[in-house]
């Protein structure tokens, strides 16, 4: 597999256990009496082989904008702007869209259902406070997950947050550092 496959499949992977560990946290009611970890605690690796989980379309930035329910944001950092933006994923049955940035930096966008997100992300980091904490960043409460360049229990470092009832999710590639990826969520406009 040569390095550019390989960067592509790692920040997919990043989305999924980023989305899954939020699921997972949402859904999952934590019992701290019953044993094991839930949420982003639980990063398996994942093989996967393009966005959206194979299941997308590529679309372009104009159509993004025009037919999208909400505010198509966009990264303006030396790590990931519109000149560095490689495609736009817009994920099947879904107003989901993720924009793969040539740096290796993935942003993924959809309407947010988070009620408190700010509760939401304080209980990601009592999940695995080892590598997940809360911060404010673009002005707003945010999860921060520490990238883990660790093959048997990976996490690509990412900044969860939710502006103007956006799901807003920054990823990095295990190798981008947080305050790389906070930086880059601060530039969201």
């Amino acid at each position: 597999m040569d390095w550019a496959s390989k960067r592509l499949g790692i920040g997919f992977a990043a989305i999924v256990v980023s989305l899954i560990g939020l699921v997972v946290a949402i859904l999952v009611q934590h019992d701290s009496s019953k044993s094991g970890d839930h949420g982003l605690a639980q990063r398996a690796p994942i093989d996967v082989a393009k966005p959206c989980g194979g299941e997308g379309t590529t679309i372009t930035l104009d159509q993004a904008q025009s037919t999208l329910p909400y505010s198509v944001l966009l990264p303006d950092d030396p790590l990931a702007d519109s000149s560095s933006l490689s495609a736009i994923w817009q994920c099947a049955d879904s107003s989901a869209i993720q924009e793969w940035f040539s740096s290796g930096i993935h942003v993924s966008l959809q309407p947010s259902s988070l009620s408190d997100p700010a509760a939401t992300w304080a209980g990601l980091a009592a999940q695995d406070p080892d590598h997940v904490s809360v911060s404010v960043v673009h002005g707003v409460p945010a999860a921060i997950v520490q990238p883990v360049d660790d093959p048997t229990n990976p996490a690509l470092g990412s900044v969860l947050l939710v502006l103007n009832g956006v799901s807003v999710y920054v990823i990095g590639d295990a190798e981008i550092s947080s305050d790389d990826l906070i930086r880059v969520a601060n530039s969201l406009s």
